[in-house]
């Protein structure tokens, strides 16, 4: 049997490569949006341009592709770490299948595992929701939606839920966080 401390270091290892990944993914949007009306060549954009209306518009229309990207960044990321998270507590467990409530009662009943139950559930809701359009997210949470979701309600139509969705970096603070500060119960590093 591995010892706590050196699935603690693993699973820190692992938990790192991912928020690796996802800052790397987001560097050139958060550049891109830092840079937008700024940047040298925005400003060369402006003065060589007779039509300030297009400008504009071509200004708007690069903020929104990088608001986007980083948008469906966030939801690739944390369905990547939830998954990571499901991944480990079936591996920990050594059982075939990983049913939320029950595994995360299995894993903390021991002492031996942390788990953020708050935080894991929202990125449950949020993965089902991302991946299935589920409703359960919109239920508990509504101010993670657009008000579009409202309009679709009153009109009785189904609404696209995962594209209706908008995660924050609040949001993925808080669930790398909790995710950081959940598995093998061993001395954690901090994350931030």
């Amino acid at each position: 049997m591995r010892s706590l401390e050196g699935l603690r270091h693993s699973y820190e290892y692992k938990l790192r490569q991912i928020i690796r990944a996802y800052e790397a993914s987001r560097a050139s949007f958060d550049e891109d949006l830092n840079n937008i009306g700024s940047s040298p060549d925005s400003k060369l954009i402006l003065m060589a341009k007779d039509d300030y209306q297009d400008t504009f518009d071509y200004l708007v229309d690069l903020h929104y592709e990088a608001d986007t990207a980083i948008t469906l960044i966030r939801e690739a990321f944390t369905l990547a770490l939830f998954h990571y998270w499901e991944k480990c507590g079936q591996s920990w467990l050594r059982t075939p299948g990983y049913r939320f409530k029950k595994s995360n009662t299995r894993l903390t009943d021991s002492g031996d595992y942390l788990a953020d139950y708050e935080t894991l559930d929202l990125m449950r809701m949020v993965a089902n929701t991302v991946k299935h359009h589920s409703a359960e997210l919109w239920r508990n949470y509504p101010e993670m939606f657009s008000p579009l979701v409202a309009d679709y309600l009153e009109d009785g139509f189904t609404p696209p839920y995962a594209d209706l969705i908008y995660l924050t970096d609040e949001h993925m603070k808080r669930f790398i966080t909790a995710l950081w500060n959940s598995g093998p119960n061993a001395e954690a590093k901090p994350v931030f």
